[in-house]
Order: structure tokens, then sequence, then C-alpha cells
């Protein structure tokens, strides 16, 4: 079996379109999540005496290292639209490559002007790169393009709900909601009660969970330094 021609741009012309959504109507443009998922379309036309074919017949584009692109089971390749379209072959998402096979006899017919396109969807491969980090991706045959993330807004919403037991004795049991845009890193957690209010020893929960060990409490001020990364 002969090696696979390997789509680059010494053998092909190659065009990259990203985008924020499955639909392509949101361009990739501007700071992202670095956890986010992106969508591509890529589309390659072999240079004269490059194309494949007979005896030749796999072509194979390989994704770069900074993205990881999600395995397509793929299908057929089309010649043409509706009811005169042509199988010209198979494509196939696997390890981080687009695999081109194409039917033999069809390259025999057609042994020029030969273009491949096809969409996929992938992710960074750094994840947690946080704000003002990102990515260079450099697409062999199509240039480079720069990634940058916005990751580790965090903002938060706090709400009381107060009570009175039977010994007339006031409570107010709060709640705070923390919302991170993506990935935060040595998150550390800050409250401060009025001078009205006094902590309740061993009464921080998480998520409804007890929190062990307990914030450290100094006067009206809560510290803890123990939620870690937030996602």
């Amino acid at each position: 079996m002969s090696e696979p021609i390997l789509i680059n741009g010494d053998t092909a012309d190659i065009t990259f379109k990203l985008f924020t959504d499955e639909h392509h109507t949101q361009v990739l443009d501007g700071p992202v999540t670095s956890t986010s998922r992106f969508y591509g379309a890529f589309s390659a036309s072999f240079l004269t005496g490059k194309a494949p074919l007979p005896g030749k017949n796999v072509a194979i584009y390989e994704f770069p290292v900074t993205i990881v692109v999600d395995d397509n089971a793929g299908g057929d390749i089309m010649e043409g639209t509706g009811a005169d379209a042509v199988k010209a072959g198979t494509w196939k998402i696997e390890n981080n490559k687009i695999i081109y096979t194409f039917d033999e006899n069809w390259l025999a017919s057609n042994p020029t002007d030969i273009h491949v396109a096809t969409n996929f969807s992938f992710h960074l491969a750094n994840t947690g790169s946080g704000s003002g980090g990102g990515a260079s991706i450099e697409f062999p045959g199509a240039g480079s393009i720069v990634i940058t993330t916005k990751d580790g807004d965090l903002t938060g919403t706090k709400s009381g709900t107060f009570s009175q037991g039977a010994d007339g004795v006031a409570k107010v049991d709060w709640t705070v909601k923390l919302n991170v845009e993506s990935y935060a890193t040595n998150v550390k957690f800050t409250d401060t009660l009025g001078a009205n209010f006094d902590f309740v020893d061993g009464s921080f929960t998480l998520d409804g969970k007890k929190l062990d060990p307990q914030p450290t409490i100094d006067g009206q001020t809560a510290t803890l330094d123990t939620l870690g990364n937030l996602s």
C-alpha cells in the first residue's frame, strides 16, 4: 500500500473558517473560555499533479496538537448534488486527522479538480489557561490563528432567610451562589457580616454538605481557602 498523500500547502489550497456555534453563524472572534467547544469548516483543492489517483487514493490532513478534534465516523464523499450525486469515496476523523479514501474507479475518470470539504468540532488542548492566556493554532497550509481566553471571571450573589426559634433567638441563613465563567484556579472565599450578626460555629456547608475544614473566623469575617479549582 502506498503512502497517503499529506494535505498541506505543498499539495493543496487550504482554507479554514472557525465558529463558536454548531450551525456556523457566529465567527470565532475575540476572547473565549478555554473549555468551550468550537466548530470549523475545512476545505482543500488539490494542486495539479498532487491529487489522489489510482494506487494512491488516500489523503490525510493532520490537525495541530494545540487542539483536540472530536472523532467522527464520517460518511461518503459525494460529487455533485441531488439525484445526480455520485459517491467518490469515504471520509472520517480519527486521532486528530481527517482521512479521505477515494474510490479508485472514480479517480480514474476524475483525475483533476479534486476538492474536499469537511466540518469538524474541537476544543483547546490546554484548558484552564486563565484570563489573558490562550493558544496559537498553526493550521498546516492555512496559516495561524491566536485564540485568547477569558477564564476565571467569577460572580456571586448573596441572600438571607430570617427565622426565629421558640426561645426568641433570631437567625438568618445566608446563601452565597458563585458562578464561574469557565475555569477558575485557587478560589478563595471571604464573607463579612454586619456588627449586629455573629457567625454560628460549624454552620458552613457547600452544596448542602458540611465543610471540613470550616472557614477561619476573625470577628465578623470568615475566610475559606479550600474551594480549590472551579469549573
